[in-house]
């Protein structure tokens, strides 16, 4: 099992909350193309949910790959709206609004089939 974030903050809260093994890829463009090491059978991506859905969509595009490749994918994205004025939520602000409480059990995740 392992756990994806777009930048390496917001990877470093994904580890401190979860106790996953994370990874940071940096972008959502890179996060798109990450391959996973063999032997991973499930990846759980913790995407940004940005204002303009890009964190979002890289990480379907991530999951669908994953899918293809036979590696179970699930996408976990902050709840509530971004707030006006700013790019976007991700789960470094949700560590720090909530702790490790305010990430999601893998049962509310968006799982992805193949």
């Amino acid at each position: 099992v392992l756990a994806v974030a777009e930048g390496i903050e917001t990877a470093l809260a994904v580890r401190a909350a979860t106790g996953l093994p994370t990874w940071a890829a940096v972008s959502a463009t890179l996060m798109e193309s990450l391959e996973v090491p063999e032997g991973v059978r499930e990846v759980h991506i913790y995407a940004d949910k940005d204002g303009n859905g890009r964190g979002i969509k890289a990480a379907q595009v991530l999951a669908k790959r994953l899918a293809r490749a036979g590696v179970r994918g699930a996408i976990h994205v902050p709840t509530g709206k971004v707030p006006a004025g700013s790019k976007g939520i991700d789960w470094l602000e949700v560590y720090a609004k909530h702790g490790a409480g305010g990430f999601p059990r893998v049962t509310e995740a968006i799982r992805c089939a193949a």
